[in-house]
């Protein structure tokens, strides 16, 4: 036993308020109900869809049921090689996923800005249309719900006819927020509904490779990974493998990368996890991962990369996919391909969600 409850609740913390679980069949609609917008202020939404319809579908948000044309967006995507730029002021819910066909993943990660008084602002990262490692879009997106008023009480999630399939998981977090100061002790292991710093390590001496081993991703379920990469090499590679897989097809990644004023996309093999091109550069990156087994493996990737000074070249944002549906997610390896690429000041940390 690993998990238990806090109470009170510690300023600051993301909490998780509402877990479905994997679901066991398949709806058109999902509703989280008997929420306090304006107390909880902030929200995070993680949804891993699996669709059960068969054909094309589009997964929406919506807040207290309103329906109507009074959301918007700003987008930047990647589609295989093609990245765009797009704006709809008037649409009738907020973007999380798409499935092209029946069995297609998507991945998404959505920051909800809930307390009225202005318009809710939602930052929205997405991967879609995902089959084995074929990983079709990347997108970032900015939304907007022009409610200023109504506290938001309820989020519902719709598809198509059954589209949010077997296995399927929506889970949201909450941002604890009160002005009362909390002390005393917390004993490690035991935070219900969390995030749970379960490695770190603050590189002493430049190596090429290292591991996070002993993980139990059917237990775990969410992972996030947060690396700070300082190069201390020239032009080194930096990739990442699940399990000591270190066979690149079995990854497949699409990728949207604005680079010093222009923006390109792409479709690959392999799971990349920082850019640093040059001797002290640094790489900033938030790697999200739904590691239990039973579907392919999602991620979601963002990195900063490098950086030097006051410049910053290079975003990064990336979908990836894993191909293994049976193997219990054990360990994560990071590699560069030439020695000490990981430098003295590089930071790894992993966390897991305590679901």
């Amino acid at each position: 036993m690993r998990t238990g409850i806090i109470e009170p609740e510690i300023n600051g913390m993301w909490q998780v308020v509402h877990d479905s679980g994997e679901l066991l069949s398949a709806v058109t609609t999902y509703s989280i109900t008997g929420l306090k917008g304006d107390t909880d202020i902030e929200y995070q939404l993680i949804v891993r869809g699996v669709n059960d319809y068969a054909g094309a579908t589009d997964y929406g948000v919506t807040f207290n049921s309103d329906t109507g044309s009074n959301y918007g967006y700003q987008e930047i995507k990647g589609n295989d090689s093609t990245a765009s730029a797009s704006r709809n002021t008037s649409v009738t819910s907020i973007s999380i996923g798409r499935a092209n066909a029946a069995n297609e993943l998507f991945f998404s990660k959505t920051h909800i800005f809930a307390k009225s008084g202005k318009e809710r602002t939602i930052l929205t990262m997405k991967t879609q249309d995902i089959s084995e490692t074929t990983v079709s879009t990347i997108i970032k997106r900015g939304n907007i719900w022009n409610n200023t008023v109504d506290e938001i009480t309820l989020i519902t999630i719709t598809g198509s006819t059954n589209a949010l399939g077997v296995g399927t998981r929506i889970i949201l977090l909450k941002k604890v927020h009160n002005d009362i100061m909390k002390t005393g002790v917390l004993t490690p292991n035991k935070i219900e509904g969390t995030w749970e710093r379960i490695y770190s390590n603050t590189i002493t001496s430049a190596t090429s490779t290292f591991s996070i081993t002993g993980l139990e991703g059917n237990t775990d379920e969410v992972y996030k990974l947060i690396t700070r990469i300082v190069n201390d090499e020239s032009t080194p590679t930096y990739k990442m493998y699940f399990t000591s897989d270190t066979t690149n097809t079995n990854y497949g990644r699409q990728q949207l990368q604005p680079l010093s004023g222009s923006v390109a996309a792409a479709s690959s093999i392999y799971l990349f996890m920082g850019y640093a091109t040059a001797t002290g550069q640094i790489s900033h990156n938030e790697i999200f991962i739904y590691a239990k087994s039973g579907y392919v493996r999602t991620c979601l990737i963002n990195i900063v990369g490098q950086l030097s000074g006051t410049t910053i070249p290079r975003l990064h944002l990336a979908g990836v996919t894993w191909n293994n549906t049976s193997s219990e997610f054990t360990s994560i390896d990071l590699t560069c391909d030439t020695a000490g690429g990981f430098g003295v000041g590089s930071n790894i940390e992993l966390y897991r969600l305590n679901l």
